[in-house]
């Protein structure tokens, strides 16, 4: 009951500070136009971002951290790669990144539509080294240390039993490992820090969806421990010379 009440508070009443339900956008025939008429409006993660995250731009900057974000071309089915090396890393791009297919709106960058980077099987991360080579941010031969932080867990506590359930694993599967690409392995030379949980209790329902203080709590308490674990895992290593995350 706890599991489904995540889940049904999460999709039923929204977040206040990211989205909201759109109950009358539900109505089956909406879902012919369910490209423009998402089931939830994001206006309050929007205004959050803009707030907090205005832009952010790295280019000629050695001081600076280089930003990126990815996302998924809805036409043309490319991942692809913003960085704040190449231009202003502004809401429009956390956005599109985030834009997850009929729950959230897609979001239009120089013309093209953008969903959720996450929709496309294929890393960012190489995409992310290539680019940090290019600017110059790593150099040929430079050892790279690559500190990941996975959210989703690899396992489930139980085997998934409803449509939700199935659906919400099946996207999560196509997640997994991502920040972890063999094509970068194979390179040699890459050192891996990978911070990853174990499952909760209720993962396999409401882990995306429940906003409760408990749940956030839990997840704060596991990440710290993860971390802790991590970390001292390798507590013998050299430090990094580039982090990515």
């Amino acid at each position: 009951m706890r599991s489904w009440n995540g889940f049904l508070s999460g999709v039923l009443v929204g977040n206040r500070g990211l989205y909201r339900p759109c109950y009358h956008r539900w109505n089956p025939w909406y879902g012919l136009q369910r490209f423009e008429r998402p089931l939830f409006d994001r206006s309050a993660m929007l205004s959050l971002v803009q707030a907090h995250a205005p832009g952010y731009a790295s280019a000629q900057r050695d001081d600076l951290p280089l930003l990126a974000a990815a996302a998924t071309a809805v036409v043309d089915g490319e991942l692809q790669l913003f960085d704040s090396d190449a231009a202003t890393i502004e809401p429009m791009h956390l956005m599109a990144s985030t834009a997850i297919p009929v729950l959230f709106d897609p979001v239009t960058i120089d013309g093209r539509a953008y969903w959720d980077g996450e929709l496309m099987r294929d890393s960012m991360l190489p995409a992310l080294v290539a680019r940090l080579r290019t600017t110059g941010r790593l150099q040929a031969g430079e050892p790279l240390r690559l500190v990941t932080i996975e959210q989703l867990p690899q396992r489930l506590p139980v085997v998934p039993r409803s449509g939700a359930e199935i659906t919400y694993r099946m996207l999560n599967l196509l997640q997994i490992a991502k920040l972890a690409p063999r094509e970068l392995d194979e390179t040699g030379g890459v050192q891996w820090l990978r911070i990853r949980r174990p499952p909760l209790e209720h993962d396999g329902i409401s882990g995306q969806f429940d906003y409760s203080p408990e749940r956030i709590e839990q997840l704060v308490t596991q990440g710290r421990q993860a971390g802790d674990a991590a970390l001292h895992g390798t507590a013998a290593a050299a430090p990094p010379a580039v982090s990515a995350a």
